[in-house]
């Protein structure tokens, strides 16, 4: 299944939220793609908005074959399987740098560089697509970690195996699609496939908050 955009996207899965309209849960979109789905989301349903920044690491040999994921000051999560022959030293090292590198977006993202405070709340955790699921199940962690009450994944699309990888790990799984074949990037859920960047995440932002005022 192929959607147009990413903000078409947003709106399709709003209809699917329509139970969250006026509450008290909170959009906690994964940058670049998922700002302009979340934003679109909690947009229509009234809903506020924050972000939770994610880092894949990739195999040493392949930068295409993500082997883990970070999200913010949680714990790296990694295919087990991938990382049995890495040594430890370059594995450590790619955590500090992507740890460095989620610190400097979010200083980009965020002006007035608030820690993300999610304890106690009801998240709606929102990607453009999600692949192999390692920065999902990263951003899942890290809002367990900051005691959230409950996480909604929602997803245009979803791998089959991400599917059955993150299920048991939230209270629920939001996806207009399930794909059997896995894509070799997001981009290709998209007719749109227009790079998304730094300053199209805060242009939307900015946007969002421009409405709410």
């Amino acid at each position: 299944m192929k959607m147009k955009n990413r903000i078409q996207a947003g709106e399709m899965l709003s209809k699917l939220l329509h139970n969250y309209e006026n509450s008290a849960a909170l959009v906690l979109a994964i940058p670049r793609g998922g700002v302009i789905v979340g934003s679109q989301i909690a947009k229509l349903l009234n809903l506020s908005l924050e972000l939770i920044i994610t880092k894949k690491i990739s195999h040493p040999q392949d930068e295409n074959v993500a082997i883990g994921a970070i999200a913010q000051d949680g714990n790296p999560v990694f295919i087990s399987r991938d990382t049995s022959q890495i040594e430890m030293k370059w594995l450590n090292e790619q955590v500090r740098n992507s740890r460095e590198e989620i610190a400097h977006r979010h200083e980009l993202y965020h002006k007035n560089n608030q820690p993300l405070n999610i304890e106690d709340k009801e998240i709606l955790l929102v990607t453009d697509g999600i692949l192999s699921g390692l920065s999902v199940m990263a951003a899942i962690e890290e809002c367990q970690r900051l005691r959230a009450r409950s996480i909604v994944v929602v997803t245009p699309s979803i791998s089959i195996d991400a599917a059955l990888a993150i299920q048991p790990m939230v209270k629920k799984l939001v996806s207009l699609t399930v794909e059997e074949t896995l894509k070799a990037t997001v981009d290709e859920y998209y007719e749109d496939e227009q790079e998304i960047t730094d300053e199209t995440v805060i242009a939307v932002l900015e946007e969002f908050a421009g409405a709410k005022q």
